[in-house]
Formats: C-alpha cells, structure tokens, sequence
C-alpha cells in the first residue's frame, strides 16, 4: 500500500514539473515600463498567472543572452536592440508591438522651446533609439544638436541639473523625475505619431514548440491593452502601486504612452527608417530585411 502511494505521489510531482514546463517563459528589464499591460493585465486576471513564469533581469543584455539562449521563450524589449541581435545571427523573430511613443527632451530652466536647442548640448543614455529619433527631429526641423552620452541614468540626470548641459532627452517616467522648473519640450510622437518603442520577440524554439501558449498570451496581453486604454484611472492606480510613483507621474505616463499590439505596414516602415539611420552610423555590420525580423504570429493591421 505505502509503495502504491508512493508510486502515485511521484507521479502526480512528475505530472506537476512537466506541467510547469509547458508554461510560457517571459522576461523583462525590470526597471523597464515597458511590461506595464502585463503587469496591468495579472492585476485584474485578463492573464492567468498560472500559464506563465515571469523572469526579472537587471539589463538590457542579460536579457537578451536568455532569449538567445533558449532561458526564456517570449522577451519585451527595444525594437533597435531586437533588429540588431537577430542581424548577428541570433534565432529570433519580432512577434508584436507593444509600447508606444512615450519619448521626449526636457530642457533647462532657460529652455522652453525645440528652436532653443539649436547648437546646444542635450544628453542622453547610450540607446541607439532615443539618438536616431533625435537625428531624425533635428532633420525634420532643420536643427542642430550637440549629442552627449552618458552611461548611467544618475549621471545624465545631474549633468541637466548642474548646467553641464542644456537638455536631456528620455523615455517615461524618468523624463517626469525633474524640479518643475524643467520644461518638457518636445515629445518625438509630434514628428512620428505612435512610433513603436517596445516590442515583444520570441525565439524559434519557442515559436516551434509553444506556439499555441504564444498565441495565447499576445491574444490575452492584447485585451489588456485595450482595458488598460479604455480605464485610464485604473491604470493610474495600477501604475503607482506597481512602479512607486506619485499619482501625477502616473497620469502623465499613461497620458504620453500608447500600447498597441500591431506590427502593420507603417510600424515596419518606421523600423526599417530608424535601423537605415543605424547602419548609417555603423550601429550593425549586416543589413538583413524584414522577413529576417518579423513573425506574424497574430494577424494585426495598421
């Protein structure tokens, strides 16, 4: 009888571990906002805690080595970050867009409009997204910026605040995160409206084996996005509990952010633009085209 129990207990753990295998595997920066619909989407159970296991990294690149590597299935990160690890070779596909916009410069106390900038410093953190879209403003407008980089969000931060120099340009909410006597000057969804930002990649194994799962959780994120837009309050809400943020942050988060799960014709065409400008600059070695990149996995149109 104890052998029958035993027998039956080993097969209902087994039974549980494979179980657990079969969950879709999801990673995130977790200082990123990016993953704001998923964290949404479990608070108010449009996603089932249950199908999925969540893995926090601490950077962009650890990140990206878990994706490669096949310790994780599913990834939300920057597009640009994305376009470049697949033209290395990496077994990746671009399944979905996510977040939006949500991309801007914040000037000195002495600056109040885009024309100010001209000839001046702006800083930013070394992300080939926020400089391309600088470039690409300052051409639209026929400006002229000197671009500074700096490696840590801190030391951008007090350089604007010393003086050092004369704007920042960053994603929210860090962009939120300066006396009010900084002026936001510029949001880059005024020159490119709904700009992608974040997107969702898998890799080919998963694509492979979990499909189903995949489909799954975009078609449930997606409802989340679209509860999350349409109650903007209780994103607030969500927001300020998930990431410590004060109420009127948390507003103009979501008021300068857009989480739509498309990958149409026009977010494409706006990839393909910014990754041109990186091979430009020398940011890729290799030029690879968009059925390299992109898995319809859902079927979205702009």
């Amino acid at each position: 009888m104890k052998k029958i129990i035993f027998g039956l207990l080993l097969a209902l753990l087994l039974f549980g571990c494979n179980t657990k295998k079969d969950n879709l595997r999801i990673g995130y920066i977790e200082s990123s906002f990016s993953h704001f619909p998923l964290d949404f989407s479990l608070r108010f159970k449009i996603i089932d805690q249950e199908t999925i296991t969540i893995k926090k990294f601490t950077s962009r690149q650890k990140l990206q080595t878990a994706l490669n590597k096949n310790k994780i299935d599913i990834a939300f990160m920057n597009f640009t970050s994305l376009w470049r690890n697949i033209s290395t070779g990496a077994d990746l596909k671009i399944i979905s867009s996510l977040a939006r916009e949500g991309v801007g410069i914040i000037g000195s106390k002495k600056i109040d409009s885009l024309e100010e900038l001209n000839s001046k410093k702006i800083g930013f953190l070394s992300d080939p997204l926020t400089e391309i879209l600088l470039e690409m403003s300052a051409d639209k407008s026929e400006l002229e910026f000197q671009k500074t980089h700096f490696q840590s969000k801190k030391k951008l931060k007090n350089a604007l605040l010393a003086g050092e120099i004369d704007a920042v340009c960053s994603y929210v909410p860090d962009i939120f995160q300066f006396p009010a006597d900084f002026h936001i000057i510029h949001w880059f969804h005024n020159d490119f409206k709904e700009h992608p930002c974040c997107d969702i990649a898998a890799n080919n194994l998963a694509i492979k084996n979990k499909k189903q799962l995949i489909i799954d959780f975009l078609k449930d994120l997606n409802k989340g996005c679209d509860e999350l837009n349409q109650n903007p309050n209780l994103a607030f809400e969500t927001l300020t509990l998930t990431y410590d943020l004060s109420k009127e942050i948390s507003k103009k988060v979501i008021y300068n952010t857009k989480f739509v799960m498309v990958t149409g014709k026009n977010s494409k065409t706006f990839q393909e633009t910014v990754i041109n400008k990186m091979l430009e600059k020398g940011h890729f070695s290799k030029k690879i085209s968009p059925s390299d990149v992109y898995y319809p996995i859902l079927k979205h149109a702009d």
